[in-house]
This record gives C-alpha cells, sequence and structure tokens, in this order.
C-alpha cells in the first residue's frame, strides 16, 4: 500500500507535469511539506520548478499584508488600551504590567477564538454584560459591594477593549492570528486577487474550521482548486460512524471537485499485529521500547517507516538517551516545564520565595535547608560546582 504523500506526489506529476511554479500546495502543517517535497523529488527525479508551499497558518498569513505578531507584543499593546481607558476615566489606580498580564491573557484567548470562529463580537459582548448583570437581578448599584460593581465593568468594558485592540492593531499592520483569519474570510476577493498562483491543491485537510471552509468554497468557485485527502472507505461509507462525519461533510460541499479524495480500504486491506506488553512503571517503557527497537533492526525494519508515539510526552527524554536515535524522526515537542533549566529557576525562585518569609519577622538571614538541596543538586549548579573544584596542572 502506498503512502498518501506518495500517491499525492504522483497525481501532481501526472496532472501538472512541469513547471509547477504557478500552482500552491496547502497542507496542514509545516512538518508535511518536507516529506511531500521528498516525494515529489523521488517522482519527477530530476530538477523542476516547485510549486509554493504553504502550511494553512502561513497561507493565511501569506493573503494578507499583516504581521503575525507574538503573545508578548499582543500582551504590551493591550496593555496601552487599558491605560488609555483608564485615563480618559480618570482612574487613578491603574495595575501594574505583571498584574494586568493574568486577566489580559484570558482576554487575548478569548479575542484569539472569537475572530478564528467569526463570531459577531458586538453581539457576543453585549449578550455577555447583560447576562453577567442577571446574576445580581433585584440589586441596586447602592447594594452592590466594590468587587461586584468593578466585576459589572469589566464585562461592559469588554467590547471596548476588543475594538480599541483590534482597531490599534490593524492601523500598523499588525494582528494575531485569529484576526488574520477574520480579515481573509470578509476580505476574500481582495487577498487572492493578488495572488500569483492559477491552481491551489489542499492536501491532508479531512477536517476545517469556518475560516478554511470559506476559503475552500471560494475557490470551487473559481475552479482552481484541488482538494485532496487521506480517507477509509471504513469510515467514509458508513455513515453510522463518527469518525468519516467531517470528510463526509466536506464530500457534499465537494460534491463536484474531481480529485476529491484519494481512498482505500486500508482498514480491512493492511495485516495488523497487535502485542500488549504490561509494565508496572512508565520509565521501564523506555527501557522495553529498546529491546524492541534492536529487534525491529534484526528484521531489517529500519527507524524511518516506524512510529513510536508515546502517550506522555515526558517520556521523550527517556526515549532518546535509551535509543540510537540518529536516523530518528522525533516528532514530538518538549515542554519548557519540562526542562532542567526551568526546575533550576523554580528552585531558586520558591526558595527565594520561602527565604523571604522565614526572615520577615526575623532578624536572622535564614533559608529553607531542603530549597538549598534542591537547588545545589540541579545538574546545572552541579557542573558549576565540579568545574570551579578543578584546577589546570602545574608544569
Amino acid at each position: 500500500m502506498r503512502p498518501f504523500l506518495s500517491q499525492v506526489a504522483q497525481y501532481i506529476h501526472q496532472q501538472y507535469g512541469t513547471p509547477l511554479s504557478d500552482s500552491c500546495v496547502i497542507v496542514p502543517n509545516r512538518r508535511s511539506i518536507v516529506f511531500l517535497k521528498k516525494e515529489l523529488t523521488a517522482v519527477y527525479g530530476k530538477a523542476f520548478l516547485a510549486p509554493a508551499f504553504f502550511a494553512i497558518e502561513d497561507f493565511l498569513v501569506s493573503l494578507t499584508n499583516l504581521e503575525n505578531i507574538s503573545t508578548e507584543e499582543q500582551l504590551l499593546t493591550l496593555y496601552k488600551v487599558y491605560n488609555e481607558l483608564n485615563k480618559e476615566k480618570n482612574i487613578e489606580e491603574i495595575l501594574p504590567l505583571h498584574e494586568f498580564s493574568a486577566k489580559a491573557q484570558l482576554m487575548l484567548n478569548d479575542f484569539n477564538d472569537i475572530d478564528a470562529n467569526l463570531v459577531n463580537a458586538k453581539v457576543l459582548f453585549t449578550s455577555l454584560a447583560e447576562i453577567k448583570q442577571l446574576s445580581f437581578f433585584g440589586k441596586s448599584d447602592e447594594a452592590l459591594s466594590p468587587f461586584q460593581r468593578n466585576y459589572l465593568q469589566f464585562f461592559k468594558e469588554l467590547g471596548e477593549y476588543y475594538t480599541r485592540f483590534t482597531a490599534k492593531l490593524l492601523q500598523e499592520n499588525k494582528a494575531y492570528q485569529g484576526l488574520i483569519y477574520r480579515q481573509v474570510a470578509e476580505n476574500l476577493t481582495v487577498c487572492f486577487s493578488k495572488q500569483p498562483y492559477k491552481k491551489y491543491i489542499f492536501v491532508g485537510f479531512n477536517a476545517l474550521s469556518k475560516v478554511e471552509q470559506l476559503v475552500v468554497e471560494y475557490l470551487r468557485q473559481l475552479d482552481v482548486l484541488d482538494y485532496l485527502i487521506d480517507a477509509d472507505r471504513f469510515y467514509v461509507e458508513n455513515q453510522s460512524h463518527e469518525a468519516g462525519t467531517f470528510i463526509r461533510e466536506v464530500q457534499k460541499s465537494l460534491f463536484d471537485v474531481k480529485s476529491f479524495s484519494i481512498t482505500g480500504n486500508y482498514y480491512k486491506e493492511i495485516p495488523k499485529k497487535i502485542h500488549l506488553i504490561g509494565l508496572p512503571q512508565t520509565l521501564t517503557q523506555a527501557k522495553a521500547l529498546h529491546e524492541i527497537v534492536d529487534q525491529l533492526k534484526e528484521n531489517n525494519t529500519t527507524l524511518a517507516s516506524t512510529a513510536i508515539v508515546p502517550i506522555d510526552e515526558t517520556l521523550l527524554l527517556p526515549i532518546l538517551h535509551s535509543l540510537d536515535a540518529e536516523q530518528a524522526n522525533i516528532t514530538m515537542g518538549y515542554p519548557l516545564k519540562q526542562t532542567v533549566l526551568f526546575q533550576l529557576l523554580r528552585d531558586l525562585f520558591i526558595g527565594l520565595e520561602n527565604k523571604a518569609k522565614f526572615t520577615s519577622n526575623s532578624p536572622q538571614n535564614r533559608a529553607y535547608y531542603k530549597d538549598l538541596f534542591a537547588f545545589f543538586n540541579n545538574p546545572y549548579i552541579k557542573d558549576i560546582h565540579v568545574s570551579l573544584r578543578v584546577k589546570p596542572a602545574i608544569s
């Protein structure tokens, strides 16, 4: 059974030949681009003008002239809006940035979801403020506590925050992801009029967001769309199977797109062998994995055709330490909070916080011994300690 991306490469070669410089390939993520390029190289077997490749997020950004800014820059811009609103209302008590950031992060996440799902922000914030007002039904403003008044005032001002925040960003040709999606959805004709491509090939999208649906539908109407997905008959043809719901919905909307899907009968035709191994502890999974990979190598199975999918991402480092990963293709990310450096900083701040508590009511400068033990046993501190003890030999 040929891999899906290999079939896609063969389809592109048969349908478009060369050159492909006026075509655009859109995939769900950047990782897919690497493997699709590899398959195209194998199919063509010679130098050729390749199409443009985009992950869907990068593609939508490219349709606008907006800069996709970081969360930190969003936070600073929202803090400016917060200061402006307070100055207009002559409010002297303004939160510092580090205290405002906790509330601001929730606001930024909500703003992004609202725009990404094309929700009417004005109606939403008005309704939300009215719902919160109902929670104090029957109470006059005088009967409310200061906290309750501030609580209601915050929800009444959310719409103003959103309006000013997005306006300020757009004025500077900047935006966050959700706002970029909204701008594309509301200006499809303008966005695509500037694009040089004659064909847009969507690969591997088994489900679409609202904005992606609008983009795909618009390209279908222009007759410049190719839509290729990897579908299995076991899920798609069974109307009661929920795993095929999204694919069937896409089929209905793209009924007249000839190259809609590369459908196979993988579930029934591909032989499967399942071995269950019971292990008492999490780390022993990594040790057992080493033996399994050695057995695969003995059977001439390469790591390139083997997928290791840990259920817990904290197992990544133990797995890498137990395997020869030179030929492996690491897919997983690794959370910062699991790194040794994060643990060092966490131990440092916890130690300083406890030290401040101990010395607040005592003239002596004291620290908790467990905090010192954790800090000085961190691998980074141990390495520094060892390097300071080693002296160069004197000849």
